[in-house]
């Protein structure tokens, strides 16, 4: 159900700002292609029923309210591309009082229906405080506190330049054509933040993202998600090291846990799957078969001491008779 309510709002999500931006097609492309090859996650707290930190496999995260799976309530929704919605939710959906503020510094405020604003956009003009803010370098403001210091070509961020926002957010980095484009670090006004290489405004190349709850990540980025080969480590030492494909562990992969077990082998949509080695912290060895991260299939445990447990046949983590 909670896939179903995601693809709905992706959809609400583009129809509602239409008349507001232009959207490219290539944009939507990634996100429905990332909303297909990959599932989102909670991260913190009750995302069923209950205050919860979700963040979706594209690159947007929401701290909220939640009722029967789906956000609802009181939160606040941040999209990949720095928009942020504050206010009320029902049924997954921005319903009722909230402000959504573009990346721009452009406010909408009052009243929302299914995702729709029922009111006028406050806009956000900039401009030029001192220097050259067409071609050199200047200082650009904005009315609601933005602000930007760097290079500018024709009229826009090129080159190097810092971005602060009136709500906490920040980019220091390299800019072409108004966008994110090199090397940058941005920090979110969660806590949240990535520095690596930029492409049109997108985490691309190599990059580490560090999250407000203490978890990192290390490694490749293809369109704002995990993909490639990086280092995943968890707040409680638990560590990943290995191959990622569309914000998950694929491939082939060495688990470290904290309570001193090892898994070495294949991973499938973030769960152990396929043949791999888990030695134990007690000096046990399971070689074998594997399926949704648990012992599955053909496979040996062997103690400690050299005596087999059991050789053959594995079922739901259990040897099977």
């Amino acid at each position: 159900m909670k896939l179903v309510i995601l693809i709905i709002q992706t959809i609400f999500y583009f129809c509602s700002m239409k008349k507001l931006l232009t959207v490219k097609l290539s944009w939507m492309v990634i996100l429905l292609s990332s909303y297909f090859h990959a599932n989102s996650q909670c991260q913190t707290g009750d995302c069923e029923n209950g205050y919860g930190v979700y963040t979706m496999s594209w690159g947007d995260k929401y701290h909220g309210g939640w009722k029967d799976g789906v956000m609802h309530g009181q939160g606040k929704y941040y999209f990949a591309n720095g928009d942020q919605y504050m206010g009320t939710f029902k049924n997954g959906l921005r319903n009722g009082q909230g402000l959504y503020v573009k990346t721009n510094g452009s406010e909408l405020i009052g009243l929302w229906e299914n995702n729709q604003f029922l009111g006028e956009e406050i806009k956000n003009k900039m401009y030029c405080e001192s220097g050259n803010c067409d071609n050199g370098d200047g200082i650009s403001k904005s009315e609601k506190g933005d602000s930007y210091e760097g290079s500018f070509l024709n009229g826009k961020y090129h080159g190097k330049g810092v971005f602060v926002a009136q709500n906490g957010e920040t980019y220091d980095g390299e800019y072409v054509n108004g966008e994110p484009h090199g090397y940058g670090i941005y920090t979110y006004p969660f806590g949240q933040h990535y520095e690596g290489q930029w492409l049109h405004g997108i985490e691309n190349g190599k990059g580490k993202y560090i999250w407000d709850s203490g978890y990192s990540y290390e490694g490749d980025f293809v369109n704002g998600l995990r993909h490639g080969k990086g280092v995943f480590l968890w707040k409680n030492g638990d560590k990943y090291n290995g191959e990622y494909q569309f914000d998950k562990a694929n491939g082939q992969g060495i688990m470290s846990y904290s309570n001193g077990n090892k898994y070495i082998g294949e991973w499938k949509n973030g769960k152990k799957s396929g043949q791999g080695v888990m030695i134990y912290e007690n000096g046990d060895l399971y070689d074998g078969g594997w399926k949704q991260g648990k012992r599955n299939g053909q496979g040996t445990l062997t103690l400690k001491n050299g005596d087999i447990s059991h050789k053959g046949e594995w079922k739901e983590g259990e040897p099977k008779n």
